[in-house]
């Protein structure tokens, strides 16, 4: 019983915490909001990784590839290593807009 009383007060931290950082309700994202950006992600715990990275001096595509590097462990079934990469970046400094599309191919595709 002592157990379950810990898991019990883990779970109530645990929630606690978590609704400090919740999603706008129907948004579909946990996003995170810092004064040097905002990170969203289908996992809080991605969102959180990639807002870190913002504070720590680095840009949106850093941010990004952590994010995503955390989903790969935290929702490895949704997310991963050689899956599709759809992105619109728009670079302030120089005012250029750069679009990158890459798709994995099957192996099929791959042989020819």
């Amino acid at each position: 019983m002592k157990f379950r009383g810990s898991a019990a007060l883990a779970l109530a931290s645990a929630t606690a915490l978590f609704a400090q950082f919740t999603s706008v309700p129907g948004q579909g994202r946990s996003m995170v909001v810092t004064k040097y950006g905002i990170v969203a992600a289908p996992q809080f715990l991605a969102s959180e990784a990639g807002a870190h990275i913002l504070e720590q001096g680095g840009n949106a595509v850093d941010a990004a590839i952590a994010a995503n590097a955390v989903m790969g462990v935290t929702q490895p079934y949704v997310n991963g290593i050689g899956g599709d990469l759809f992105v619109i970046y728009y670079e302030a400094k120089t005012g250029k807009l750069y679009g990158l599309k890459l798709e994995r191919m099957d192996a099929q595709s791959a042989h020819h």
